[in-house]
């Protein structure tokens, strides 16, 4: 791999750390929301039926309300830059470039899913992205992050 190449690939995959971000905060807000529910609705942590206590189950409320921002923030942001990484995928003029890129990238997928959607080998579809990282490095604009 070139350092062109190298560096198209790092700004084409920077969404995938933000999405994988996002998949925690939504399990910890799952969290939250079952632990402020099975509070209010009267059972501890262990599972054991008790008196209802709505101060403890306010307390993951408003944890579970302040995570939803932070996830609304997040989410945001991610569509953002997966916005702008599809408008430069989208000037590839070679759709099986384009399709690869959009498996990868915006979808996060493996390079056996790819292969069985493309009914390529996947040793062929990793050949075609590294024509496609040639092709995208000069149309990316890396001050965008």
């Amino acid at each position: 791999m070139t350092d062109k190449q190298a560096a198209a690939r790092d700004w084409l995959n920077r969404n995938k750390g933000k999405h994988d971000e996002m998949q925690a905060y939504r399990m910890k807000l799952d969290d939250l929301r079952s632990r402020a529910n099975t509070l209010i609705a009267g059972a501890n942590e262990n599972k054991v039926q008790t008196q209802p206590d709505p101060k403890r189950g306010e307390k993951y409320i408003l944890a579970a309300m302040s995570f939803e921002e932070q996830l609304k923030q997040k989410e945001q942001l991610l569509q953002l830059s997966e916005l702008e990484t599809e408008k430069v995928i989208s000037k590839l003029p070679n759709s099986k470039e384009r399709t690869v890129l959009i498996y990868r990238y915006l979808c996060y997928k493996s390079w056996s899913y790819i292969a069985k959607q493309m009914h390529f080998a996947a040793n062929y579809c990793q050949e075609i992205h590294m024509d496609a990282l040639e092709h995208i490095a000069p149309l990316i604009d890396y001050t965008i992050t």
